[in-house]
């Protein structure tokens, strides 16, 4: 089901949510994003080359989804091609997401998933453009990846790159994945991991043992960014 069908049947009053709505989140998180610092103090050789493959040619990237709305923010240059499930989160998700520029297929795990997982791949394939999944979406568990993105790696042949992010001052939402929301004025830390590759022929076995390694480099490079602004936090209290 697409936005405008989705927009249809849940009739008028949703239309004027989803108007309004994101509209609304979307210059918040502009104005937000305006005053922060965004730094790199790790994988700085990795930002290279995350950003040769991702903007110059396709790739293939993953991130938590607790980081999302830095996500949407941070990469919106890369304009990199994502899912949304099909949700009322979903249709929200989606119309925010395009107004920072990114590109949205419909479809999740659980509905839709294995359509929207097989346009992503054509799509990619088709139009040279970068993918990337939100790892551990739609529903969790928390920061444990998702064979997703694992598949379209190896259906692409594009290199995955992992990429973690953090702030030194945040606000959580009570959601599953515990949403982050960085705070005016704080400072955002983004380190890009190493590459991946998928083989074309990769077995079951191995994809399996890709996506454990992506996983945890991922939650390793989570935890050197929260010790990261520990460090920063106690050397300026001293």
């Amino acid at each position: 089901m697409g936005l405008h069908e989705t927009i249809k049947k849940r009739g008028a009053l949703w239309k004027i949510i989803l108007f309004v709505v994101p509209r609304v989140f979307y210059y918040f998180l502009t104005i937000l994003y305006s005053t922060c610092n965004i730094v790199v103090p790790f994988g700085k050789k990795s930002k290279e080359k995350y950003h040769t493959n991702c903007l110059d040619n396709p790739g293939v990237t993953t991130a938590w989804h607790q980081t999302i709305l830095i996500n949407v923010h941070c990469f919106k240059t890369v304009r990199p091609l994502s899912m949304a499930s099909l949700s009322n989160d979903g249709d929200l998700i989606e119309v925010v997401a395009k107004k920072f520029g990114w590109r949205i297929i419909r479809g999740s795990s659980s509905r839709g998933g294995r359509e929207a997982m097989h346009a992503m791949i054509e799509r990619t394939n088709s139009e040279t453009i970068t993918t990337g999944l939100l790892g551990d979406a739609p529903r969790g568990p928390k920061s444990v990846l998702k064979m997703g993105i694992i598949k379209i790696a190896r259906e692409t042949g594009l290199p995955l790159f992992p990429v973690a992010m953090w702030a030194d001052r945040y606000i959580t939402f009570n959601s599953w994945d515990k949403t982050m929301l960085p705070m005016p004025f704080s400072t955002i830390g983004i380190y890009y991991g190493p590459t991946y590759y998928v083989p074309h022929d990769a077995s079951p076995e191995l994809m399996e043992k890709i996506r454990k390694q992506v996983e945890d480099r991922l939650n390793l490079m989570e935890k050197d960014l929260q010790e990261y602004f520990q460090t920063q936090k106690s050397k300026k209290n001293k």
